[in-house]
C-alpha cells in the first residue's frame, strides 16, 4: 500500500454565475462552480483478498451493521443477507413473480433504503409495478428464515419512477422519467408537502428531444439529511451537483476543471459507445465516495458533503460496486464482469477522514 500526501495546497476555485447562457443550456450544471486539481491525500492499495461469498450472477451489494446484503441476477431469493464476520448465508429472499410478495422484476440494492429502528435493520423498497413501498424487517426476517415485511400504497412509486428515497422519516425524494416531456423529474416532500426548489427546478428544465436519449440525463443521487445535502453524479459527465433542501446551497463540482454537454450525444450514437466516467456514489455520515472509472481499474474518490476532495483510493482493479464497514475499517468490492467480491484492509487510511 502506498500513501501519498499533495504538500502543494490544493487548487480549488469557486465561480459565480460564471457560465454563459449557451453553457448554461447544454451542461447540467448550476451556476455556482468547484474547480479542482488534486487530492490532499492518495493512497494506491494492493491485490486485496477475495471472498467466497457462495453467490453467482452478484449485481450489487450493501453493507449494514455487521451484514452484507447482495443483490444476484437469479430469479429465485435473488437476495442474500450474509454475515460479515462469519461464513453463512442467514436470509435468501426476494423473488420474481406475480404473487403478493413477490417483485415483477429483481430490485437493485440501489433502488433501497437501509435504516436501524427499534433496535432492528429495515429496508424500504418501492415495488414500481403495484406502486408500494414494501417495510421490509430485516432483522426479522433473519429470525424466522422469510421475508417480513409491511406494504403501503404509494401513488408517486410507478412504471416511470428511476430513484427513490424514504431514509429520513420526514423527508420523500422521488426521481421519474417523463418520456413525454423529454426530461427527468425530480419531487421532494417534506412532512407530506412538496418542496419548491430553484435548485430542483433548474435541474428538471434540462430535455431531450426523443425518449430513448433520457438516459443523458439520468442521475445517480444520494442524500444526508444530517448534512441537509443531495449529491447528483452522472455516469458519463465528468461534473456532479450538490444541493440543499433550503435553496441556500447549490454547487457543481469539476474535477481538473473538466466539464461535459450532454447536447452533442443527442444526435449521433457517441453516448452508447462512450464509457463511464463514474460507476455509482455511496453516502456516509461525513462524506461521501464516488466510483471513478478508470480504464479497468477503479478510484475511490472521498469528497465531503459540501465537495471539496479529501482523499483518493486507487484501487488495483475494476470495481462495480463497493461498500465500508467502519466497524472493521474494512472496504469491499464487487466486479461484477467477473462475479468476485474482495476486501481491503482501510485501518490506518480512514483515521483522517474517519466517521
Amino acid at each position: 500500500m502506498k500513501i501519498f500526501f499533495n504538500i502543494v495546497i490544493l487548487t480549488i476555485c469557486l465561480v459565480l454565475s460564471g457560465c454563459t447562457p449557451e453553457d448554461q443550456a447544454t451542461t447540467i450544471s448550476f451556476d455556482n462552480r468547484i474547480s479542482f486539481s488534486e487530492f490532499p491525500a492518495v493512497v494506491s492499495l494492493d491485490s486485496g483478498t477475495i471472498i467466497d461469498t457462495k453467490t453467482i450472477g452478484n449485481l450489487q451489494f450493501r453493507v449494514i451493521d455487521s451484514l452484507m446484503v447482495i443483490a444476484t441476477a437469479e430469479r429465485e431469493n435473488s437476495w442474500k443477507v450474509r454475515s460479515i464476520q462469519g461464513d453463512s448465508t442467514l436470509l435468501e429472499f426476494i423473488s420474481i413473480g406475480s404473487g403478493p410478495d413477490e417483485f415483477v422484476s429483481s430490485p437493485l440494492i440501489s433502488q433501497a433504503s437501509f435504516f436501524n429502528g427499534d433496535g432492528n435493520i429495515y429496508i424500504l423498497l418501492p415495488d414500481n409495478y403495484r406502486q408500494q413501498l414494501r417495510k421490509i424487517d430485516l432483522s426479522k426476517s433473519i429470525d424466522s428464515g422469510q421475508m417480513e415485511s409491511d406494504v403501503e400504497n404509494n401513488p408517486r412509486i410507478n412504471n416511470f419512477s428511476v430513484y427513490s428515497n424514504f431514509s429520513d422519516t420526514s423527508t420523500r425524494i422521488f426521481v421519474s422519467v417523463n418520456p413525454s416531456e423529454g426530461s427527468i423529474e425530480r419531487t421532494i416532500l417534506k412532512d407530506g408537502s412538496e418542496l419548491s426548489l430553484n435548485s430542483i427546478q433548474h435541474l428538471n428544465q434540462y430535455k431531450v428531444p426523443a425518449p430513448d436519449k433520457l438516459g443523458l440525463l439520468m442521475p445517480n443521487i444520494i442524500f444526508n439529511c444530517d448534512k441537509n445535502r443531495i449529491v447528483e453524479v452522472l455516469e458519463l459527465y465528468p461534473q456532479f451537483n450538490i444541493y440543499s433542501l433550503d435553496d441556500n446551497f447549490s454547487v457543481t463540482v469539476m474535477p481538473e476543471g473538466k466539464i461535459d454537454s450532454y447536447k452533442r450525444y443527442i444526435d449521433n450514437e457517441t453516448a452508447e459507445n462512450k464509457e463511464l466516467i463514474y460507476s455509482g456514489v455511496n453516502g456516509y455520515e461525513k462524506f461521501f465516495v464516488i466510483n471513478k472509472i478508470n480504464g479497468e481499474k477503479s478510484e475511490l474518490w472521498f469528497f465531503n458533503w459540501d465537495g471539496m476532495p479529501l482523499l483518493d483510493i486507487k484501487l488495483p482493479e475494476l470495481a462495480t460496486s463497493f461498500d465500508i464497514d467502519f466497524r472493521n475499517h474494512t472496504l469491499y468490492t464487487l466486479n461484477f464482469k467477473n462475479d468476485i467480491f474482495k476486501k481491503y484492509d482501510l485501518k490506518d487510511i480512514l483515521e483522517g477522514v474517519s466517521q
